[in-house]
């Protein structure tokens, strides 16, 4: 029996991560994890941007393959950061 939810070798969430976080300015921020067999990504974008799930993963599977590219992709809105006093 195979079990689905251990990562297989080669995997690396952090080199999805640091690839989502340089493809564009408007990436804020990126997560990325191993959950139930396959990556999730969660990316933060500027407002007013627009990024579609198929535009990230397009791009990750050109640049990555499709071993580091998510099969899920969740977008974050920004929150406004308050300045400390």
């Amino acid at each position: 029996m195979v079990q689905t939810d251990v990562m297989p070798r080669g995997v690396n969430p952090k080199v999805t991560e640091q690839f989502l976080l340089g493809i564009s300015d408007d990436v804020l921020d990126a997560s990325v994890l191993w959950f139930e067999g396959s990556l999730h990504a969660y990316v933060t974008v500027s407002e007013g941007v627009s990024f579609t799930r198929q535009e990230i993963q397009a791009k990750c599977l050109e640049e990555l393959g499709m071993h580091q590219t998510p099969r899920m992709v969740t977008f974050m809105r920004a929150r406004q950061r308050l300045r400390a006093a």
